[in-house]
């Protein structure tokens, strides 16, 4: 899953930009702000990955329920309720709606077609994790039926349960967790839709103007 994340980065990331700076190369043009890196551009850079940071982080909490409800069910714990499927459903359904009507959507209802500069952060933030969730769910809860619970469970047996959670549970799936991190992470430094509906000025848009 690591080598996955990584191919995410070079894939989405680094393979575009070598992209435009070798036409920009070959066209003979030069960028706007010179060859260094301007502190106009590295502002961008860290308002991109501070805003798609704390979507992955606010994503990882909110997949994190989803996770373990999809593992229980998994092994027949909770098959017999059939929620499980219930969740999966609505995972689709939360991927498939486009986050840029959940942007317009969310202006309406707040009255707002162009909110202020800290409202329209955190408006990005929220659409961005409440999309992206179940990507993290499904890898996250995969790996909890595969090592996790069992060695949650275990602990148990010698600690409460927030001790074994905190000092067995989350370690048995830190490779899992990092993995789908960084594929979070990956992925919102690169979209264009949610930062665009909001008014915001991120390297996408920037690379789109």
């Amino acid at each position: 899953m690591a080598l996955i994340g990584f191919l995410l980065v070079v894939l989405v990331i680094a393979a575009p930009c070598l992209g435009l700076l070798v036409r920009m190369i070959l066209d003979g043009r030069a960028p706007t702000d010179g060859w260094w890196i301007s502190s106009r551009q590295w502002g961008l850079l860290g308002t991109t990955v501070l805003l798609a940071g704390c979507a992955t982080a606010l994503s990882l909490l909110a997949a994190w329920p989803v996770a373990a409800e999809l593992s229980c069910g998994a092994s027949g714990a909770s098959g017999a309720s059939g929620t499980p499927g219930l969740v999966r459903v609505g995972m689709i359904a939360a991927m498939l709606v486009s986050p840029m009507v959940a942007c317009f959507g969310w202006q309406h209802l707040l009255r707002m077609t162009t909110p202020p500069g800290g409202l329209a952060r955190v408006g990005c933030v929220f659409v961005w994790a409440m999309w992206i969730w179940p990507l993290p769910a499904m890898m996250l809860g995969a790996a909890w039926r595969r090592t996790g619970r069992s060695a949650y469970e275990a602990a148990l047996t010698c600690c409460g349960a927030a001790r074994a959670f905190v000092w067995v549970g989350l370690p048995s799936i830190r490779s899992a967790l990092a993995a789908s991190a960084l594929t979070v992470l990956t992925l919102l430094l690169a979209e264009y839709l949610v930062p665009h509906a909001w008014g915001l000025k991120v390297n996408a848009t920037e690379l789109l103007s």
